[in-house]
């Protein structure tokens, strides 16, 4: 997600994920009628359960708009075609659509109803249908099967639906979701984190006991449990949670909640781990930690790893953190292989520029000198020769022009020729 909502009532993952990763710049406004009006409204199907509900039939006509200043009128002259809101923007238009009664709410929803599937709308419809979704969430969800069809939209709005859902009837906002999952347009959507988070804060007993549904699927147990770790923020609950879940015995989901709570207290996380026991498997949770703290705190999770490595796993480890911290971020990951007295420094160098060769040759290139071998500074031209050449031939050819390791260049390309010619 692209957007955070710093609002408490934007706390809600299902309004996060559809105002965010899924806004985006739209066709013209003309092309879009014209989708509109030839395509009809979609039916969901029986297993949806929602086909029976009524539709929303309330005038709400464009000639009454025009008459007066409505809250409809405010929030799409705010949103409408901007892509970057701002904060007070969105609690002034939240505002506004809290304080409507339900029958001005339907009224304002049955008039964008025509632009449901219309991007430059999809903010306000967000607002309309996270409001509508607090009153009567089933109804919501009706609403967005019935009207979106565009796959981003009507996935935000499906979040949007049953996170609110969740809040009051999880167990029924679950099961919706285990029926129509396959409906979905995708496994990694954060629609179960969504309805997991609300379900928690209901009742964070029953989150738990649901988890074992998806025991056998890592990136569903993954995305159920994300959903329970984002209201916890105190150690004690991250303890609480992984002394209730590991009776799932799953690394996916341990993984899980030590990411999450190495973001809300790195420090409350590694004195907790500093504590345990070796006969708890202390090595794999260690790996575990390091794997999620590399990439919220990099330099940190790299001393830390190294730290804790015996004299003849240095080497091992370095190589590890090159391995997940080259391609974030290359510069400050040479950086931190410079400062390392106790490992082959040269090796660590070249590891790392071999990796970076595939995400920023233009680096490599300008650090090709820290290499003191001939031998590896052209092994590092020929992988920086082999990426350039699939971006642009003439700057591979200008690289090749002022390199003093043409030979070896040459060499590696027929090598890497013939071995695609034996597959």
């Amino acid at each position: 997600m692209k957007i955070f909502i710093a609002v408490s009532w934007l706390c809600t993952l299902g309004l996060a994920f559809f105002v965010g990763s899924h806004w985006h710049k739209p066709s013209s406004h003309a092309e879009h009628s014209e989708e509109v009006e030839a395509r009809s409204p979609v039916t969901p199907t029986q297993e949806t359960a929602v086909s029976n509900e009524p539709t929303i039939i309330i005038a709400a006509t464009e000639q009454k708009l025009e008459a007066k200043q409505s809250t409809l009128q405010q929030v799409i002259s705010m949103f409408k075609g901007v892509y970057d809101q701002d904060f007070a923007s969105i609690a002034f238009a939240y505002n506004l659509i809290t304080n409507m009664s339900e029958e001005d709410l339907l009224s304002d929803l049955e008039y964008l109803r025509a632009y449901a599937n219309d991007p430059e709308f999809s903010f306000t419809l967000s607002l309309y249908l996270d409001r509508y979704a607090s009153i009567a969430p089933y109804k919501a969800l009706t609403f967005a099967l019935n009207n979106i069809t565009s796959p981003q939209i009507r996935l935000g709005a499906i979040n949007i639906a049953l996170s609110k859902w969740a809040q009051k009837e999880p167990i029924l906002a679950l099961n919706w979701y285990n029926v129509n999952k396959e409906e979905l347009s995708s496994r990694f959507n954060p629609i179960l984190s969504g309805i997991f988070a609300n379900m928690a804060m209901k009742n964070h007993d029953l989150a738990i006991q649901f988890l074992q549904e998806y025991v056998d699927d890592r990136t569903e147990l993954a995305l159920a449990m994300s959903g329970i770790t984002m209201n916890l923020k105190e150690s004690a609950d991250f303890i609480n949670l992984l002394e209730k879940t590991a009776y799932l015995d799953s690394s996916s989901a341990k993984s899980t909640i030590l990411s999450a709570w190495l973001r809300a207290n790195p420090e409350g996380t590694l004195d907790w781990f500093s504590e345990l026991p070796e006969s708890t498997n202390k090595e794999k949770t260690e790996e575990l930690i390091f794997q999620s703290y590399i990439v919220t705190d990099a330099s940190n999770a790299a001393n830390w790893y190294m730290t804790r490595a015996e004299s003849d796993r240095l080497e091992a480890r370095a190589d590890k953190i090159i391995d997940y911290w080259s391609f974030s971020n290359s510069e400050a990951a040479l950086k931190w292989v410079s400062r390392q007295t106790d490992i082959d420094a040269q090796q660590a160098t070249k590891k790392l520029l071999l990796k970076a060769t595939y995400t920023d040759p233009s680096f490599v290139t300008n650090n090709l000198h820290l290499l003191t071998s001939n031998g590896d500074r052209a092994d590092v031209s020929a992988r920086i020769f082999n990426t350039l050449k699939r971006e642009s031939s003439a700057k591979a050819q200008n690289f090749f022009n002022a390199s003093p390791y043409q030979k070896e260049i040459l060499k590696f390309e027929t090598a890497m020729r013939e071995y695609s010619e034996k597959k």
